[in-house]
C-alpha cells in the first residue's frame, strides 16, 4: 500500500466525517427546535388552563345559612358535589352550599333537620347520614347568586363548576363572604 493511497483514503474519510457531522448538526438543530416548540406549547397550554380554571364562575346556588350572617362577614361553607349511593338525593338539586356558624355546616344542617341527630357524634363534619335534597328542605335554602373563584372547570353536562381535581370528594370547602344580595366564594381545597 502506497502512502499516497492511504492519504487519499484518509482525506476521503475526513470529508465524509465532516459531511456526516454537518448533517448531524442539522438534525440536532431540528430536534432541538421541535423540542423547544413542544415545550413552549405545553407551558402555554398549562398557563391557559390555569387562567381559565381561575376565572370567576357565577351560578345561582341553593344556600343554607345558619343564624345571622352580616354583610361583609366570612364563613367557611361546605358544598355537596355528588350523591352517595346509600341516600336517595337528587343529583339535579346539587350542588348546595351549607354555611354554618362554624366550618361544620353539613353536620349542623343535618342536626337541625333531623331531630334524632341533635346529640349524635358524626364521624366527620362532612359525612352525610341523611338526605339533604328532599323536597321538604327546599324552603330552608335561599337561592343566591354566587361568584366562585378557585380551581374550577365548567362542565356543560352538569351546568356547573365541578372541578375535575376534586370530583373524588363528597364535600368541598369554600371561604365565602356575604354581600348584600349575593355571595363571593373562594376555593379552600
Amino acid at each position: 500500500m502506497s502512502p499516497v493511497w492511504l492519504e487519499q483514503a484518509f482525506q476521503a474519510t475526513v470529508v465524509w466525517a465532516k459531511e456526516v457531522a454537518q448533517v448531524g448538526k442539522g438534525i440536532l438543530k431540528i430536534v432541538f427546535w421541535v423540542f423547544l416548540a413542544g415545550f413552549s406549547l405545553a407551558i402555554a397550554i398549562m398557563l391557559y388552563e390555569s387562567y381559565e380554571s381561575h376565572q370567576p364562575v357565577d351560578h345561582d346556588t341553593p344556600v343554607w345559612i345558619q343564624g345571622d350572617w352580616l354583610v361583609g362577614e366570612y364563613r367557611v361553607c361546605k358544598m355537596r358535589t355528588k350523591m352517595q349511593p346509600a341516600y336517595p338525593d337528587t343529583l339535579a338539586k346539587l350542588p348546595r352550599l351549607f354555611c354554618g356558624k362554624d366550618a361544620n355546616g353539613v353536620a349542623d344542617f343535618q342536626r337541625e333537620t333531623y331531630p334524632d341527630l341533635q346529640n349524635a357524634m358524626l364521624p366527620s363534619s362532612d359525612v352525610f347520614v341523611a338526605s339533604v335534597t328532599a323536597d321538604e328542605f327546599d324552603s330552608l335554602f335561599h337561592v343566591l347568586p354566587v361568584r366562585y373563584f378557585g380551581s374550577t372547570q365548567p362542565s356543560p353536562e352538569k351546568d356547573f363548576i365541578y372541578d375535575y381535581d376534586r370530583t373524588d370528594k363528597w364535600v368541598i370547602s369554600w371561604r365565602c363572604q356575604r354581600n348584600s344580595n349575593s355571595l363571593t366564594c373562594k376555593s379552600l381545597d
